[in-house]
């Protein structure tokens, strides 16, 4: 055995030692990119792959796995193979080549129980929805999230807060742009009250029945949306105008009186853009974080575990403090850019969505009425249904 080789087995050693008290001490950003730095020298390190997959999960993200996906799916840790398959076709997909993608979902039917399952087969809903090249096959996509449904049911799977209600949604969708609002009414009503896709669900579930002319069974579904927000209220106000048109009293006020209030929440969110999020307005900024469904508050929270590991880091005891600290700043840069994308994409879908109620009451208010609003999916071809 060389000296050189020798030095760097030694280095290595010592870098994995490293790691593992950075571990131990649940400093677990800072071991997850010391795991990184080992799995990047040594490749075939299993115990470093093993461990930077456990702390990935843990910290409920997958993008620093991506750099080493060739390792991984040479040498995927027991339990995280569908994981890696998703990777795989996430990749694949990004590459512009879903059929590839969807090849590399089906090494994970043949996996043990697996918590990555669950998301992998929502990716493979996904592609046959809305990744085929030339038409969806929407019979193929309604199977993929029926799969994620009954995979909910099984604990050791069940990994992804709201995916099942997320699948419910999807399906939702494909038969409202199918024009079967009947089935789509069926699975909106499937939607767990305490997802954190309820109010989406309730949202589009209030919209579909109104077109099904279930006025009253749209009001009972609508004040369910946390909040009351002025979406539910606007969608509310136009069942209450089409049961006073039935009965022979038209009268447009309930729908106009909700503009200024969208209006106004417009504003406010337009004067937020480009600020960080400790500068929004109280209620503004409680109302982003409570939004499970936009990535905010996880980003925050992680920005702000490393602030508590590099305030902590000196008591550890770990060689080559410099180092790790160094790694960890680089770390929160990342973080912080990362919030500063989630909460603009979160003010912007907010504006998006509020600027499609302003067209839905102004048509309705016209006598335009769209028959699929703004904020439900184009309908799809019928020759889309296999």
């Amino acid at each position: 055995m060389t000296t050189l080789l020798l030095f760097l087995m030694t280095a290595m050693a010592a870098e994995l030692d490293q790691a593992r008290s950075l571990d131990e001490a649940n400093l677990t950003v800072a071991a997850r990119l010391a795991y990184a730095e080992v799995v990047g020298q040594a490749p075939g390190n299993s115990e470093a792959l093993a461990s930077l997959v456990r702390l990935c999960r843990d910290e409920g993200q997958a993008d620093p796995l991506r750099p080493f996906l060739d390792d991984l799916a040479a040498n995927p840790p027991v339990g995280a193979e569908a994981l890696v398959a998703r990777l795989s076709a996430e990749a694949l997909l990004v590459a512009g080549q879903p059929d590839a993608a969807l090849a590399a979902l089906d090494a994970m039917d043949n996996t043990p129980l697996d918590p990555g399952l669950q998301r992998a087969y929502y990716l493979r809903g996904q592609i046959h929805h809305h990744h085929r090249i030339h038409e969806p096959k929407l019979k193929s996509a309604v199977m993929g999230y029926r799969r994620v449904m009954t995979a909910a049911s099984e604990p050791a799977l069940a990994e992804d807060e709201g995916l099942r209600d997320l699948a419910l949604l999807e399906i939702s969708r494909i038969y409202v742009g199918l024009g079967r609002l009947e089935n789509a009414a069926n699975y909106y009503e499937m939607t767990d009250q305490g997802s954190i896709w309820a109010d989406v669900s309730a949202l589009e579930h209030g919209w579909t029945l109104i077109q099904l002319d279930d006025l009253d069974g749209a009001r009972k579904v609508l004040k369910r949306v946390d909040g009351w927000d002025v979406g539910a209220k606007a969608l509310d106000a136009l069942a209450r105008t089409r049961a006073d048109q039935a009965r022979g009293r038209p009268d447009d006020a309930p729908l106009t009186a909700y503009l200024d209030a969208i209006v106004d929440e417009k504003g406010l969110l337009v004067a937020a853009q480009g600020k960080m999020i400790e500068e929004f307005p109280g209620k503004l900024r409680a109302s982003l974080l409570d939004d499970r469904t936009n990535g905010v508050a996880p980003a925050l929270a992680h920005r702000e575990a490393i602030d508590v590991e590099l305030a902590q880091i000196a008591d550890v005891g770990v060689p080559g403090l410099a180092h790790w600290r160094r790694l960890l700043e680089a770390e929160r840069d990342r973080a912080r850019e990362k919030l500063e994308a989630a909460t603009t994409t979160a003010i912007q879908v907010r504006v998006d969505r509020l600027d499609a109620w302003v067209r839905f009451v102004e048509a309705d208010v016209a006598g335009g009425l769209a028959e699929v609003p703004d904020f439900l999916p184009v309908p799809a071809p019928e020759s889309a249904a296999e």
